[in-house]
């Protein structure tokens, strides 16, 4: 038997946990093995998803978590990735509380703003020097808006701050989301109100600040419309998810 086959029958056994995968030499003395890899995984979801686990409870994520073990292995060169999925499982085995999903969606998009690109924030002196009708906006790698359907940001709230659980209120609207983005190093999020996750929305697939005054313009008037469009641009680049 050579080297690559006797790490590939290792492997295969560490992913299954099966006798019948079990290298040629046997599994004896191979359970720590087991244990360790399985127990490592675990500690990578429970780092990554600590306000989802906060909120099913213990027993229910350590549940979810062999179910994951067990439906995905590891495919990446760092553990970081690993639970990037775990949103499928715990939608397998939570289907009517989507709250659950909202939770561990968010985290997974804060540890992506954590990790995306730099990028430099524009300053409000910038403002006045920039032909909007021409130039694209563009916003910081770590920028993303995230559709929810419940009130996941006061839920995470209450996780944070120890206090009582709140209900969860389910969230239909079309534009129901969360801005997530990073600055200072520190990933952070906020709900905007419907209106601006709209314009978001439009900017994020556009660029086009120019499309954005006008679809304004078009639903408010002229003067209300220019107003909406600068304090959007103002709040934004006040948030530093504006690079350009």
């Amino acid at each position: 038997m050579t080297l690559a086959e006797m790490q590939s029958a290792f492997a295969a056994f560490l992913r299954s946990g099966e006798e019948a995968d079990a290298p040629p030499f046997g599994s004896a003395g191979l359970q720590i093995y087991l244990n360790n890899y399985r127990s490592q995984l675990i500690a990578c979801l429970e780092a990554s998803y600590p306000r989802t686990r906060q909120w099913i409870g213990e027993d229910a994520f350590l549940h979810a978590a062999v179910a994951h073990i067990d439906r995905v292995h590891p495919r990446s060169w760092t553990l970081d990735a690993y639970g990037h999925d775990f949103t499928e499982t715990l939608d397998a085995l939570f289907p009517d509380d989507p709250e659950v999903h909202d939770l561990a969606t968010l985290e997974r998009a804060l540890e992506q703003a954590f990790v995306a690109a730099d990028g430099q924030s524009m300053t409000l002196d910038a403002v006045s020097s920039i032909d909007w009708d021409a130039h694209p906006l563009v916003f910081t790698p770590s920028t993303l808006l995230l559709p929810v359907a419940t009130n996941v940001a006061d839920i995470w709230s209450s996780l944070v701050e120890g206090s009582e659980a709140l209900p969860v209120v389910r969230d239909s609207g079309p534009e129901a989301s969360l801005l997530v983005w990073r600055r200072d190093g520190e990933s952070r999020f906020r709900s905007p109100g419907s209106g601006e996750a709209k314009a978001l929305a439009s900017i994020l697939a556009t660029r086009s600040f120019g499309a954005l005054c006008e679809m304004l313009v078009t639903e408010q008037g002229f003067e209300a419309g220019v107003r909406s469009a600068g304090l959007l641009l103002r709040q934004w680049i006040s948030d530093g998810i504006v690079a350009a």
